[in-house]
């Protein structure tokens, strides 16, 4: 992973409330901060990491692209991120939550081949795949901004 020293002089002006900008060109994410930055990329990590193998606390470091290169104005100084490395533990306590409007799809004799699932946990939504067809159980984040544009439907 590249690393850009800065001038202590520039790290001193980074504070959590700066706002975020993107290049011209490039679609605009759901982030207008740093501090939105850093959460948007906590959670995008979280999606992709299959998870300890044992309960409690559990160090982790994640080395991260990001891709649409969001942009911060110090002085007149803009330097854009292309990457992060994210450090810290990860807290893995099991809970039991009800599953809402589960469903799935059958074949002609009313045999399921794959069901999905939706929980809300603590204000974020997560979705449950499971499928025979490939022996694959799936676990999503679906994020805010997602349930914003499309809503959840009832009947499908």
């Amino acid at each position: 992973m590249p690393q850009i020293k800065l001038r202590r002089s520039t790290r001193d002006q980074i504070d959590f409330d700066m706002p975020v900008t993107y290049p011209s060109g490039v679609p605009k994410a759901d982030v207008t901060n740093l501090q939105a930055l850093v959460n948007n990329l906590g959670t995008i990590l979280l999606n992709d990491w299959d998870g300890p193998i044992n309960t409690g606390d559990k160090p982790v470091t994640f080395d991260v692209n990001i891709d649409d290169r969001p942009q911060l104005r110090i002085g007149n100084e803009i330097i854009e991120i292309t990457n992060a490395r994210v450090t810290g533990a990860i807290r893995c306590n099991p809970v039991a939550v009800p599953i809402k409007d589960p469903c799935y799809l059958a074949n002609e004799l009313g045999e399921p081949f794959a069901a999905a699932a939706l929980i809300e946990h603590k204000g974020a939504l997560w979705g449950f795949t499971a499928s025979i067809l490939n022996n694959e159980l799936r676990m999503f984040s679906i994020p805010s901004i997602l349930r914003n544009v499309r809503p959840i439907r009832k009947a499908i």
